[in-house]
């Protein structure tokens, strides 16, 4: 005769029971647990096809930040070095004001770097990162 114990018993009734009840539920909410798996997958795919619209973005805001490096750069030369520090950032305001990559931090850093660097070559004006972002807040607000 079989040695079970009281124990081992109730364990396996417990173990069937759960199984039993678990198919019971998918049985009869089958219909509920597709939808919210369906829902599940396409909010999932609405995130792909969000990220994937970023990334579409992406190129043309590089584009965009090239011609706006270009005109700066074109402003800068034009300027020389008789233009004095607010009517640079005058100019610049101007090309920049319309610009709305100075909302992402990447692209503002990039212009400011630019201007940091080439406004010291071109012009002998120096300017500081945070005399840019103050200016750069200024125009926006």
């Amino acid at each position: 005769m079989l040695q079970i114990s009281w124990n081992n018993y109730w364990t396996a009734v417990a173990i069937i029971l759960v199984i039993y009840y678990l198919a019971i539920a998918v049985l009869y909410y089958r219909s509920e647990i597709a939808a919210k798996i369906k829902k599940q997958m396409q909010a999932g795919s609405e995130d792909l096809t969000e990220k994937e619209d970023e990334q579409m973005a992406a190129p043309t805001s590089f584009n965009e930040l090239e011609t706006i490096v270009a005109n700066i750069k074109g402003t800068l030369e034009e300027a020389g070095t008789e233009a004095g520090k607010e009517e640079l950032l005058d100019r610049l305001g101007k090309i920049l004001a319309s610009y709305d990559g100075l909302d992402t931090p990447a692209f503002r850093v990039a212009i400011n770097n630019y201007i940091i660097g080439h406004a010291q070559k071109i012009c002998g004006t120096g300017f500081t990162e945070e005399e840019l972002n103050r200016y750069w807040l200024a125009i926006r607000a």
